[in-house]
């Protein structure tokens, strides 16, 4: 059983999901915030791509939540998403007045992350999942074109893999597990790096191979692309090139 669950949790590690203690028992239209002060737990970095999504729904929670409620979003970071998530299990009460936000993160965390881990996300009700696109770039050096698929994961098997991740239970932990079922297994992760500090690397050489969300991609690394500096070779989900 606990290989199975396991298995299931991992399977979810490409989602960003929208996870809340909001109640619905009753018809929506019963339920009115007005005057209420609703939470928005976001259990990373403010800045990071939780906190981007929080607060890109931000305006329309606001407006089409019963009683049009303020909304207020707290960052709580630490351990992978661990202390925002392990206050959220303690805290959050079923009256639509706190929802957390996690990601892959969260996930793996809970998984693997062992007595630190308070929290059971299958305890709490999910309101909404947002698919998140995840694109694998690297360095032009190891000979990938990112034009043939087959002939780029054959060079890659061969290629002495260094990529960073923040933690062993970070959201790097699911491009690990994909590049090991490619049977690109000789990678040597660096801890203890933030996803800026992993960008900043790879263009400068010490590692050659990252990945990102589609947001970030298309933010902070697509320009990267067009001056020959990286080279995007595959993608979980999708990213938007508009």
């Amino acid at each position: 059983m606990k290989k199975s669950f396991s298995l299931r949790i991992l399977s979810c590690l490409s989602t960003l999901a929208l996870c809340a203690t909001i109640g619905y028992s009753q018809p929506a239209r019963a339920v009115d915030f007005s005057g209420k002060t609703i939470q928005a737990i976001v259990a990373f970095s403010a800045g990071g791509g939780g906190t981007f999504y929080t607060r890109l729904y931000l305006p329309f929670f606001k407006k089409y939540l019963p009683g049009k409620p303020n909304i207020i979003v707290r960052n709580m970071p630490g351990g992978g998403g661990i202390k925002g998530s392990n206050w959220f299990q303690a805290n959050g009460k079923p009256n639509g007045l706190t929802y957390s936000v996690v990601s892959t993160s969260n996930m793996s965390s809970m998984v693997l992350g062992g007595k630190k881990a308070k929290y059971n996300l299958l305890d709490w009700n999910f309101v909404m999942l947002e698919p998140l696109g995840t694109v694998f770039y690297t360095r032009p050096q190891t000979g990938v074109t990112g034009k043939n698929i087959h002939k780029d994961i054959s060079i890659l098997r061969k290629t002495q893999i260094v990529a960073g991740a923040k933690s062993p239970t970070s959201s790097e932990l699911h491009a690990f597990l994909v590049l090991d079922l490619l049977g690109i297994n000789k990678v040597t992760p660096v801890f203890g790096i933030s996803s800026g500090g992993q960008r900043k690397a790879i263009l400068r050489g010490e590692f050659n191979l990252k990945r990102d969300s589609a947001l970030n991609y298309l933010k902070k690394v697509s320009k990267y692309v067009k001056k020959g500096k990286v080279v995007p070779f595959m993608t979980l989900g999708y990213w938007q090139n508009g």
